[in-house]
C-alpha cells in the first residue's frame, strides 16, 4: 500500500495517562540536590525575630561557617564606632592594654611583712581605653582559644535560650539542694508497672494472689491471716495484713501490716473508712504473689533468717495452682481434712457480710472488725 499526500501530513497520535498528582512529579533537571534540601531546611530555621540574637545565640548562625581570625581582629576593632570600641574594651582583662603592670598577689609569700613599704603593693589603676588597647590581643594564643570555644558552644546550641534556661534552672536546684538524679532502680520502678517488672525480671508465674483478685476471691478490705510453722528453729509465724488496695489494672496488692513480731491489726484499722495508717503501722507494695508476700512477712517479723527459710523451700512445693486454689475455695472442708497435716503454710481470707458493712460499733468489738473466714489456701510439703 503506497502512501496518500493526505497521510503523509496526518499527525501521530501519542496516548499518554493523565497525571492525578501534578505536584508530585519530579525531573532529573528540578530534584533539588541534598545540599540544598539541607541549606533551605537551615535558612528555614534561623527565621528569628531579632537577628542579632540568632547571630550570637542560634546553631545555624554564620558565625560557625566563618573562620572566627576573620572576624575578631585589630582591623575590624578599628572600624567600629567609638561607643563599641569603649564597650568592647571595658569587656576585656586588664592584660590587654599597654598601660597594664603586672603585680604579685597580696597572699603571695615573696610579699614583705605587712606595714613594709613596697612599690608593688600598691594596684595602679588601668586606663580601658581603645587608645592604650594592645594591637596584639586579638592575635593571642589565650584570645583564639576563647574564640574558638565561644564558636564550639554556639555550633553545640549552649548559648540557645533553652540552654540557657536549663542552665539556670540547674543552678537554682543545685542552690537549693532540690537537684536530684533518679537511680537506676527508681527509674526503672517508674517506668515499669509491676507486672512487667516481674516479666523483665524473669519470675512470671508468681502470681497466685492475681489469680485470687481476678476470681474475686480477694477484695479490697480482706484481712489475710498468714501463719507458718518452722520445724528449724522451732518459731510459728502469725500475721494479719489489711488489704489497702488493689490495682485495677496489674491486680497489685498493697497490705498494711504491724512490725515486728505484732500479730493483729489495730481496731482504728479494722472499720469501714478508717483514717489513714500511722506509724508503727507498715505498708507493703505492688504485691502479687505470695512467695513475696511471705518473704516480706518473714522480713519484718525478723526472727526466721533467709538462711532458715531457703532450707524449708527446699522441701517445700511451689505456689498453689488454679485448680488448688478454686478448690480451696469451693470446697473447703475437703481440703483442709486431706492437706492440714502436711501444710507448710497457709493464707486465710476474712470478710464482712453484707449486714456488718454498715454497723462500725460491732466492727470495733469484734475480732478482725466482725469479718468472716470465707477460705484459706493451703501450700503442701512434698512427701
Amino acid at each position: 500500500m503506497t502512501d496518500t499526500p493526505a497521510t503523509k501530513t496526518r499527525p501521530k497520535r501519542t496516548v499518554s495517562k493523565p497525571t492525578r498528582n501534578p505536584t508530585a512529579i519530579t525531573t532529573a533537571t528540578s530534584t533539588p540536590s541534598r545540599s540544598t534540601t539541607k541549606r533551605k531546611a537551615r535558612v528555614s530555621e534561623t527565621n528569628f525575630k531579632d537577628p542579632v540574637e540568632t547571630l550570637l545565640t542560634s546553631e545555624y548562625s554564620k558565625l560557625t561557617t566563618m573562620d572566627i581570625s576573620d572576624i575578631l581582629n585589630y582591623e575590624n576593632f578599628l572600624n567600629l564606632s567609638g561607643e563599641s570600641q569603649e564597650l568592647l574594651c571595658s569587656l576585656l582583662p586588664p592584660n590587654a592594654f599597654s598601660t597594664f603592670t603586672p603585680t604579685i598577689d597580696p597572699t603571695h609569700p615573696s610579699r614583705k611583712a605587712k606595714g613594709q613599704s613596697d612599690s608593688m603593693d600598691v594596684d595602679i589603676p588601668i586606663e580601658r581605653a581603645p587608645a592604650t588597647l594592645d594591637p596584639m590581643t586579638f592575635s593571642s594564643s589565650f584570645f583564639q582559644s576563647a574564640a574558638l570555644t565561644f564558636q564550639d558552644h554556639l555550633v553545640s546550641s549552649w548559648l540557645s535560650p533553652d540552654m540557657k534556661e536549663k542552665l539556670e534552672e540547674f543552678n537554682r536546684q543545685t542552690h537549693d539542694g532540690s537537684l536530684h538524679a533518679e537511680w537506676k532502680d527508681e527509674a526503672w520502678n517508674r517506668e515499669l508497672q509491676p507486672s512487667e517488672r516481674r516479666k523483665r525480671s524473669g519470675n512470671i508465674s508468681d502470681s497466685d494472689l492475681v489469680l485470687l483478685v481476678r476470681r474475686e476471691f480477694l477484695k479490697e478490705g480482706d484481712v489475710i491471716s498468714y501463719r507458718r510453722t518452722f520445724i528449724k528453729p522451732e518459731i510459728t509465724v502469725e500475721k494479719d495484713l489489711l488489704v489497702q488496695f488493689i490495682d485495677p489494672k496489674s491486680h497489685a496488692i498493697t497490705l498494711l501490716l504491724q512490725p515486728n513480731i505484732i500479730h493483729t491489726l489495730p481496731t482504728t484499722l479494722l472499720v469501714i473508712g478508717h483514717p489513714p495508717p500511722e506509724p508503727p503501722t507498715l505498708t507493703m507494695d505492688d504485691i502479687m504473689g505470695t512467695c513475696e508476700l511471705e518473704d516480706g512477712i518473714l522480713d519484718v517479723d525478723g526472727r526466721v533468717s533467709r538462711a532458715d527459710r531457703h532450707l524449708a523451700a527446699s522441701q517445700t512445693t511451689t505456689s498453689a495452682g488454679a485448680d488448688q486454689v478454686a478448690l480451696s475455695y469451693t470446697n473447703m472442708d475437703v481440703i483442709s481434712a486431706r492437706s492440714s497435716a502436711r501444710a507448710a503454710k497457709s493464707f486465710t481470707i476474712w470478710r464482712w457480710r453484707e449486714e456488718m458493712m454498715h454497723d462500725i460499733e460491732m466492727q470495733m468489738l469484734q475480732e478482725r472488725g466482725g469479718r468472716e473466714l470465707v477460705g484459706t489456701v493451703y501450700y503442701l510439703r512434698n512427701m
